[in-house]
C-alpha cells in the first residue's frame, strides 16, 4: 500500500485512503502454504557508482548503458546458466530494450530457448511469446517494463533481477512473480545482479518510502563464496557447508538475516558475556533505559520504557520485576541507573531477526537463579 513518490497511501497530505482494513502478509501466506518459498542468491552485483538518482530512482539511460555493456552481458548470461540450469521457467527483468535484446541473444547462443517482450513488441507477437513461455517452449522470457505487475505464470521458478532499483515496490513486484505455488517447483530462486536484496531486505517487511531516509541503507548480508547464496552477516556456516572466517564486527544494525522472507528467519540463542545500561532519550524526548547485551563482538539492544504510560510501561514493570531481587519499581530511569548493578543478568538471550532490527524475545536466567538459590 505505498508508492515510490508518495509513500504510504493512507498517510500524509492528500492521502488516498484513511487506513488499512485488512492485511495478508506475504510471510504469513507462505507460512500457511498459499505462496511459494523464495531463495536468494547473488549474481555478482554491478558497480553502480556514478549512476544518478532521478526522482528517487536510478537514471534509466545511465543504468541501461551500464548494464548493457557487452562484457557484463556475457558474464551475466554465464552466471544465469550456472545458477538456473535446473530451473524450468526463468523470468528475467532488464533495464532497457537494448539490454533486453542483448541478453536474449546471449542466452540463445548458450543453447537456452529464450525470447523477449518489451513495450515495443507488437501485441500479437507478445501474446505468442507469452503463450510459448507458459507452454514450456521457452525456458527464459526476458522483459523490460512489461511483466512487473499483472503477469501470472505459477510455474516460474527463477526470477533474474538484472534491473537494480531504489523502489521497494518495484522490488517486491519483481519477486512477486515467483510467489505462486505450482506442482513443478518447491521454491523460486531470486538471482539478484542489482543489489536489490541487500538494498531492501525482506520482501514482507519492506519499509515504505517516507518512513525512513530517502537514501536506502545497505542490509548487511554476506555472500557465500561457494554457492553465492545470501546468508546472515553473523552466520558461521552456509547451507552448502562452507564455513566463514568470523573476523568481522557485527552490531545491532548488521544482524539482518539475508533471507527473502522474515518468516524464514528463525530466532537464535546468544550467550551473554556482559550487560551495559544507559539513559537513552527517545524521539519523543522521554527517558528510556537502554540495555545492551554483548555476546562476543555482537551487541543487541532493547529499550525499557520506565517513564512511559500504558502498555509500554506495563512491559517495563514486568521486565524490572523479573530481574530485581526485592527491589521496588524505580520512579524513573535515573533511579533505575542507581540499582542496575544488582539486577539479575541473563546467561543467554533469544534474538528474532524478523524485523528491520534484531529483537530480544526471551531470556534465560537459569545460572543466576541457581547461584542465588545456592
Amino acid at each position: 500500500p505505498y508508492r515510490l513518490g508518495s509513500g504510504l497511501l493512507h498517510k500524509g497530505d492528500g492521502a488516498l485512503f484513511d487506513g488499512i482494513s485488512y492485511e495478508a502478509n506475504v510471510g504469513r501466506l507462505i507460512d500457511e502454504g498459499f505462496l511459494c518459498r523464495l531463495k536468494a542468491a547473488s549474481g555478482d552485483n554491478v558497480n553502480l557508482d556514478g549512476i544518478k538518482i532521478t526522482a528517487g530512482e536510478y537514471n534509466i539511460a545511465q543504468l541501461g548503458e551500464r548494464m548493457a555493456a557487452m562484457q557484463l552481458i556475457q558474464h551475466h548470461a554465464d552466471t544465469m546458466i550456472r545458477h538456473c540450469k535446473d530451473r524450468h521457467a526463468w523470468l528475467v527483468f532488464c533495464v532497457t530494450v537494448e539490454h533486453t535484446t542483448a541478453m536474449t541473444a546471449a542466452l540463445r547462443l548458450r543453447g537456452i530457448e529464450a525470447n523477449y517482450v518489451t513495450g515495443d513488441t507488437p501485441n500479437d507477437e507478445r501474446d505468442q511469446r507469452l503463450a510459448d513461455f507458459k507452454s514450456g517452449k521457452l525456458q527464459a522470457l526476458v522483459n523490460c517494463n512489461v511483466l512487473t505487475t499483472g503477469f501470472d505464470h505459477p510455474a516460474i521458478d527463477a526470477i533474474v533481477m538484472l534491473r537494480p532499483t531504489q523502489s521497494p515496490g518495484l522490488y517486491v513486484q519483481m519477486c512477486g512473480r515467483g510467489l505462486r505455488m505450482h506442482e513443478s517447483k518447491t521454491d523460486c530462486l531470486i538471482l539478484d545482479f542489482g543489489g536489490n536484496v541487500k538494498r531492501h531486505g525482506f520482501i514482507d517487511a519492506i519499509t515504505p518510502p517516507g518512513e525512513k531516509s530517502s537514501t536506502p541503507g545497505i542490509a548487511p548480508v554476506k555472500e557465500c563464496p561457494e554457492c553465492n547464496s545470501y546468508v546472515a552477516i553473523s552466520a558461521r556456516q552456509c547451507e552448502c557447508g562452507h564455513e566463514f572466517e568470523m573476523n568481522e564486527r557485527a552490531s545491532e544494525k548488521n544482524m539482518y538475516t539475508g533471507a527473502m522472507l522474515s518468516v524464514e528467519a528463525k530466532p537464535v540463542w546468544y550467550e551473554v558475556d556482559r550487560v551495559f545500561y544507559s539513559n537513552h532519550l527517545s524521539k519523543k524526548n522521554i527517558n528510556t533505559l537502554r540495555v545492551d547485551y554483548f555476546s562476543g563482538l555482537v551487541r543487541f539492544s532493547e529499550y525499557i520504557c520506565l517513564e512511559h504510560d500504558g502498555y509500554a510501561h506495563a512491559l517495563a514493570v514486568n521486565w524490572w520485576y523479573r530481574r530485581a531481587v526485592q527491589l521496588p519499581m524505580p520512579k524513573g530511569v535515573a533511579a533505575a541507573m542507581n540499582e542496575v548493578s544488582t539486577l539479575l543478568k541473563p546467561t543467554r538471550i533469544l534474538v528474532s531477526n524478523k524485523g528491520k532490527f534484531p529483537e530480544v524475545i526471551h531470556y534465560d536466567f537459569m545460572a543466576d537463579v541457581e547461584t542465588i538459590a545456592a
